[in-house]
């Protein structure tokens, strides 16, 4: 029926998995069942990608860019592929895909607090661009899915009706919960009341957590808007830079767990996530991140990734009685000392030029506020 690869399967719940439940798990968490069109959705994705096409058109054939140099001087007179490479990134830029700015010292453009700022709001200019080709890809993309739409009924079905029963069946179930494992690429389904337990063990700690209520997440939200505008009115931030951190209509971050059953196969741990994409803090830790990268990147003891290590130690000498030790250290985020390590933030900082000390100093702020004001949903408490 399907070339899926099929997945192991750890049933840690009460529930007795049917053969088919079982099947319809071992298909994946990224398995997609064959649906029925959504014209409404395609047409809004269909939308989306046009745009891009206009955006890019718009951009290229822009007869002229100005920029400003190091010099301090503007100038107009780049020649056509510097145009479009400039245009092209800064189109970019405004789609979320890239720093506009990466680069861009090529071309002598100043990238210093200086130029505009690239944390700003998503881009929603469409352009009136009137292309033919466009236009026509267009309609015939249109009428593709109008015919597709006719004749949905003959789509094929990558599942059985008793797959598809087994799956809402497994919906419908809320005594279990189904992650797929930390480790191994397995499916995991995990008795909600065991899931639960482990969460509130964790959140147990009352050096790290504590219980709020909404009037608490709404007067936090206050707080920090206003601290946000206190910035701009001194000139601490771009309008571009204030209207990417403030975040008008925050969800509220949910927290769940990925079962580590490598660690015990019977009782695992549960690794924590918090899901905090449209949150309030999510622009400003983006913010936090861009400026503290540089930093960490140049420390002698950062390694990207496995690869990079390897490549450190190729120049060593092995001796024999040399070994390679690992360690793990449990919850390890929590058991910094936030206090000490905005100090080793704010030490790094302050090697940069002395006009950005009042810039450091609302960043240290900022920081301080984003460590001890993270709230989040774990089993419908804050």
């Amino acid at each position: 029926m399907n070339n899926t690869k099929s997945m192991n399967v750890v049933n840690l719940s009460k529930r007795i998995l049917t053969p088919l439940e079982h099947n319809v798990l071992s298909l994946g968490l990224s398995f997609c069942p064959t649906s029925s069109l959504d014209f409404i959705q395609t047409r809004i994705d269909l939308f989306c990608f046009i745009r891009k096409l206009k955006l890019r058109f718009w951009f290229l054939t822009k007869p002229a860019v100005t920029v400003k140099h190091k010099s301090g001087v503007s100038e107009s007179n780049l020649c056509i592929a510097d145009v479009e490479t400039l245009n092209t990134l800064i189109m970019m830029e405004n789609e979320g895909e890239m720093d506009a700015r990466v680069g861009l010292e090529e071309y002598g453009v100043v990238t210093d607090k200086a130029c505009p700022s690239q944390f700003k709001p998503k881009s929603v200019f469409n352009p009136n661009v009137i292309n033919a080709a466009i236009d026509v890809f267009e309609r015939a993309v249109v009428a593709d899915i109008k015919a597709l739409d006719n004749n949905n009924s003959r789509l094929g079905d990558n599942l059985s009706r008793g797959q598809r029963l087994a799956i809402r069946s497994l919906q419908q179930d809320d005594t279990i919960v189904i992650r797929q494992s930390d480790k191994g690429g397995n499916i995991v389904v995990w008795g909600r009341d065991d899931y639960v337990s482990e969460g509130l063990k964790q959140l147990g700690d009352r050096d790290s957590y504590r219980e709020i209520n909404k009037e608490t997440i709404k007067e936090t939200n206050e707080i920090y808007w206003d601290m946000l505008k206190e910035w701009l009115d001194r000139d601490l931030l771009e309008v571009e830079e204030f209207q990417f951190l403030k975040n008008l209509y925050p969800k509220i971050p949910i927290m769940y767990l990925i079962p580590k059953i490598h660690k015990n196969p019977l009782s695992p741990p549960g690794r924590p996530i918090i899901s905090a994409m449209g949150s309030l803090l999510e622009s400003t830790s983006s913010y936090i991140d861009h400026y503290l990268r540089p930093f960490v990147l140049s420390l002698q003891s950062y390694i990207r990734d496995s690869t990079d290590f390897i490549k450190q130690i190729q120049g060593i000498h092995w001796e024999t009685e040399f070994k390679l030790l690992t360690m793990d250290v449990s919850s390890l985020y929590t058991c910094i000392d936030q206090q000490k390590g905005i100090q080793c933030c704010k030490h790094f900082l302050k090697t940069r030029p002395l006009e950005y000390l009042e810039h450091t100093e609302m960043f240290c702020t900022m920081l301080e506020f984003c460590l001890q004001h993270n709230f989040f949903m774990f089993d419908d408490k804050f």
